[in-house]
């Protein structure tokens, strides 16, 4: 791939994230829409240019995965899902970008050495990044046209910093006239904001760094021995290990047989959380104890450690299952939430996990890749919750389930929601009200007059007021960015521009008339 291709790449990527994705610095998640999809999908499309020669069916297995979780900004606003993707894409990305360009590596990277083999393939990235911009200033060939051209572009730039930020700063308090004289430009250069260059420049660069890793040729770092037939030698500890904590799980299950898959959670809300939460977490990381102990013998096993192995993984499962059901009760009474959707989701992973783990041992003991199993599921679960409509599903589970006589769920709560709920809270403003009034545990005296006497609300008032601000703040949250600082004040709110909103807050159209909008 040619030099200029690769800068031309780099360039574009980062005049998308100075133009497009500043105001992320002010308003972080808010900020956010249109504009991170595509450069994702740019990032992505560099990946797919560098290496096209080198594609193959199976690079898809982690490119679409990574696409859904990149076009789901353009789709969905919900803060809680945004800040998880914004968070974990940039080291998903550099993951797998690692396995797809790296085949050497890539032997270490799904092995007992995943942590070395990932913190060296950054340890390379970095190297990359300096050896790019020793290329830029120090070509091979200082007679190239192209690198004289380079030289001299980048010759004027760094004057024209060094100058800006330290020189004509500097002798500007010395003279007023010598101020005076830059002063137009100083002044040009405030509008322009000139940190954005300076972001711009080091963005080309660590992109710059990308196009040259995913080129590098890294040699294995430790030889990965192929599974063959096991020994005895350790079978027996192994055995007496396993054997053991199975042993430890049936004494739990038969004392807990009564309350593994129960059918009421305690009346008292405390209780029942404490019911689930408690119980539901300490299972989860049992289970995630349960994968790794088994991926660390499946393959050191013998045939009649895999029949213990085999129970135990079954045992482990009825654990998976019970936290499962507990969530699944805790939902059913008190209603869906985001945490609940994804300790739900949680269980799920972890039960389909232990499935694929009893079919390996069904089928016998042939060597299976564990750890880029689990990864890759992982990847695609996640990506699946980003193009889902993850709020209307929390809305109209817990609108579903207020109809139920003996229900718990206390639907003012979903005033937690955003805008993607938007739609249909005002759907269903009529039966939605009247579910909050009956929820309600306001005693009254709500309101503040100028004068700064209390006002007395009715339930009715109270509730139907506090619906209409949501309304009214999220209808407006697709114009303005939010206006609560986090010291409590409020202040004059900025306009959102068009890529900082997803394609339904570009398009929607207010039934209602929408107060404060600039």
């Amino acid at each position: 791939m040619k030099e200029k291709n690769v800068f031309l790449w780099a360039i574009t990527i980062s005049l998308i994230n100075v133009l497009f994705l500043w105001n992320w610095w002010s308003y972080l998640t808010q900020a956010i829409g249109i504009n991170l999809s595509v450069f994702w999908l740019l990032v992505l499309g560099f990946y797919i240019d560098q290496k096209r020669d080198e594609l193959d069916k199976k690079s898809f297995l982690w490119i679409i995965p990574i696409t859904f979780i990149a076009v789901s900004f353009s789709f969905y606003a919900t803060i809680f899902t945004t800040t998880i993707s914004v968070l974990i894409l940039p080291l998903v990305f550099f993951l797998f970008s690692t396995h797809g360009a790296h085949e050497n590596l890539r032997k270490n990277l799904w092995s007992r050495y995943f942590g070395v083999a990932f913190v060296i393939a950054i340890g390379h990235y970095i190297a990359s990044i300096f050896q790019s911009l020793r290329k830029i200033l120090l070509p091979n060939s200082n007679t190239d046209k192209k690198h004289v051209v380079t030289q001299v572009i980048l010759g004027m730039l760094f004057l024209f910093i060094i100058s800006v930020v330290i020189i004509v700063p500097l002798l500007s308090s010395v003279d007023s006239e010598f101020a005076k004289f830059f002063e137009d430009l100083i002044n040009y250069i405030k509008v322009i904001e000139f940190w954005r260059v300076i972001i711009m420049i080091f963005g080309t660069i660590f992109i710059l760094g990308l196009g040259h890793y995913w080129k590098k040729k890294i040699s294995s770092l430790f030889r990965i021995a192929k599974h063959t037939e096991q020994k005895d030698d350790n079978s027996i500890m192994i055995g007496i290990v396993l054997g053991g904590i199975l042993a430890i799980y049936l004494l739990f299950i038969g004392i807990q047989i009564k309350t593994l898959f129960i059918s009421n959670l305690p009346a008292n809300f405390s209780d029942a959380e404490s019911l689930v939460k408690s119980g539901f977490w300490q299972l989860i990381i049992l289970t995630a104890f349960n994968i790794i102990f088994y991926a660390g013998i499946y393959n050191k096993s013998t045939k009649n450690v895999q029949k213990i192995l085999s129970a135990f993984t079954v045992t482990s499962l009825l654990l998976v299952v019970s936290a499962g059901h507990r969530v699944y009760m805790y939902v059913y009474n008190y209603g869906l939430s985001f945490e609940k959707f994804y300790a739900l989701y949680t269980v799920i992973f972890c039960a389909i996990v232990f499935v694929w783990f009893i079919s390996l041992l069904l089928r016998g003991n042939k060597e299976g890749n564990i750890v880029k199993t689990l990864m890759f599921t992982a990847l695609w679960m996640y990506s699946v919750t980003t193009i889902i409509p993850l709020e209307k599903i929390i809305f109209s589970t817990n609108l579903k389930l207020t109809q139920d006589e003996n229900s718990k769920v206390n639907i003012n709560e979903l005033r937690i929601l955003g805008f993607d709920a938007l739609e249909l809270v005002e759907k269903n403003k009529d039966k939605l009200l009247e579910e909050s009034i009956k929820d309600s545990t306001f005693k009254g005296w709500s309101l503040i007059s100028e004068e700064g006497n209390l006002i007395k609300e009715s339930k009715e008032e109270y509730e139907t007021r506090r619906w209409e601000e949501w309304l009214d703040e999220t209808r407006n949250s697709q114009y303005l960015y939010d206006r609560y600082h986090i010291d409590g004040t409020i202040e004059p709110s900025d306009k959102k521009k068009w890529y900082e909103k997803t394609f339904k807050e570009n398009f929607y159209k207010p039934k209602y008339k929408i107060t404060n909008n600039k």
